[in-house]
């Protein structure tokens, strides 16, 4: 069942969905009711933002150094923390470390990252930016960071903290949820046998 916060949430926008706000946005009706009429109100906006900020940034990235955005995804994890290991880019990133391997692999080759033998555990790699990783790094970091202050004009000074506040206190909550699920469904399971 539903809460009525929940409701309310969700209807902050409701009596516009075919006008107002939501039709200045230019957004059609299918998108409104996923923002608005949506039971997941949360975890959809977020991805709709994600992917209004990803698609033209990775879009970008493509055409300008031709990487793809696996490849890109490790450039950036190593330019805000070099010296990692591939394991830690897939956990921060959601990307499996199989993909993550072939990007490695063609980074590697482009001379853009290098590998070295971790000294704690022989069978793991650290990577590194090279200096050509680093220079397209610092090159196209700027671009991300425009479009994100673009993104955030849209609230004051007082919301940009709020936001940030929330969305920490969020991201720290979250590190209990992804095994929740499994948990949840071996109670019910027991529960009905």
């Amino acid at each position: 069942m539903q809460s009525r916060q929940g409701r309310q949430d969700r209807e902050d926008f409701s009596p516009g969905v075919t006008g107002g706000p939501v039709a200045a946005a230019g957004l059609d009706e299918m998108t409104a009711a996923k923002l608005w009429g949506n039971p997941c109100w949360l975890t959809y906006r977020l991805n709709y933002l994600a992917l209004r900020y990803n698609v033209p940034l990775y879009n970008w990235v493509e055409r300008t150094y031709g990487l793809s955005r696996p490849e890109y995804v490790v450039i950036y994890s190593l330019g805000l923390k070099d010296g990692a290991l591939a394991r830690d880019i897939a956990n921060s990133s959601g990307f499996p470390q199989n993909t993550l391997s072939r990007a490695i692999q063609k980074l590697v080759g482009l001379g853009l990252i290098e590998r070295t033998a971790d000294d704690a555990d022989r069978r793991c790699n650290v990577l590194r930016l090279t200096k050509e990783g680093r220079a397209l790094f610092e090159e196209s970091l700027p671009r991300f960071v425009d479009f994100e202050h673009m993104m955030l004009e849209a609230l004051d000074e007082d919301e940009r903290k709020t936001l940030s506040a929330l969305m920490a206190k969020l991201v720290l909550a979250s590190t209990g949820w992804p095994g929740r699920i499994g948990r949840e469904e071996s109670s019910q399971e027991k529960a009905n046998s």
